[in-house]
């Protein structure tokens, strides 16, 4: 019987929300940003259901990385996988074309087809991985913050909305919100006042 992986995750999924998981959630607790799961191999974030995935997975079996990696990347870069992991099935579609020859009256003409086709392949979590340690992200050591009376008062003189959030960066609307990375998560407070308008 053919697999369909369409339906294996949205089992995955039906079994959790019946466990009270709710998958689209975010799975950290608030000021406190999760990295994107992330190929190991080629540094390219997973996208689309992956995500909720490999989020779910590395949730459910308490994996510390987020960094996730095929059997022969792993191999390729002189690791192994080691005996008796189960991996992660993640998937993506493939663009296939065909022609097709359609034979008329006195000629041939060939027309050319075009269909996506849903694939999938397994990866593993570097947790799960020997001789690759080197390619788990290293979390960052960040001061705790300490306000700069100067900074502080450009801030709040300059009358916009101030909200300190754990996106992962820093931006402002026209309208005057202004979003900026949590205060414990900034390298340098001197930083705020760089860029500031004179």
């Amino acid at each position: 019987m053919k697999r369909n992986i369409a339906e294996e995750i949205t089992k995955r999924i039906l079994e959790d929300l019946e466990k009270g998981v709710t998958p689209w959630e975010k799975p950290w607790k608030q000021g406190k940003g999760l990295p994107l799961p992330v190929n190991a191999s080629t540094q390219k974030r997973y996208r689309g259901i992956n995500v909720f995935v490999l989020y779910a997975e590395q949730d459910k079996r308490g994996f510390s990385s987020p960094a996730w990696i095929t059997f022969n990347q792993a191999k390729a870069l002189k690791g192994n996988v080691r005996k008796g992991e189960k991996g992660t099935d993640v998937v993506f579609y493939k663009k296939l074309s065909k022609t097709k020859s359609l034979n008329l009256e006195d000629e041939v003409m060939l027309e050319e087809q075009s269909f996506w086709v849903l694939r999938t392949y397994t990866v593993f979590n570097l947790d799960q991985v020997e001789g690759l340690d080197r390619l788990k992200p290293h979390s960052e050591t960040i001061e705790p913050f300490q306000a700069i009376e100067e900074a502080e008062g450009i801030l709040v003189d300059s009358g916009a909305e101030i909200i300190h959030a754990a996106v992962d960066r820093a931006f402002y609307d026209r309208e005057g919100f202004h979003n900026l990375a949590p205060r414990g998560e900034l390298r340098e407070p001197r930083s705020l006042l760089r860029d500031r308008p004179t």
